[in-house]
């Protein structure tokens, strides 16, 4: 919450990267948002890695761990790679809000001008 700002502050200061934002445009709660792959990898990470999380989160973080290592190696630009990407992001946080789009869409756009055309030939 924004009367308790503080706290993100600090998290800012520790990691020395991100923002922190309105979780909306009318929303009193706050969030803090590492936007830099280099960031994540070489600083979010590395503290996560040696102090894990001591509770179910952890699953949800060793798969964006996976996410962030692929985006950093550029592999996220193979299409197929991007598919996998997405099935893991969507295996994340199930008890979270619902998300705006189906997994169906994503894949959907993914492949959308890489299918190949069955009939050609």
């Amino acid at each position: 919450h924004k009367d308790r700002v503080e706290i993100l502050e600090r998290v800012v200061e520790f990691f020395g990267c991100g923002k922190i934002r309105p979780k909306g445009p009318q929303s009193s709660v706050l969030t803090f948002a590492v936007e830099r792959t280099q960031d994540i990898t070489e600083k979010v990470l590395p503290h996560f890695d040696k102090y894990p999380l001591q509770s179910t989160k952890q699953q949800d973080y060793l798969k964006f761990r996976e996410i962030v290592l692929c985006m950093r190696l550029k592999e996220h630009k193979d299409p197929q790679v991007l598919l996998e990407i997405a099935r893991i992001a969507f295996s994340m946080n199930l008890h979270g809000k619902q998300r705006k789009h189906s997994l169906a869409e994503v894949e959907s756009r993914i492949l959308r001008g890489h299918t190949p055309d069955l009939t050609a030939g």
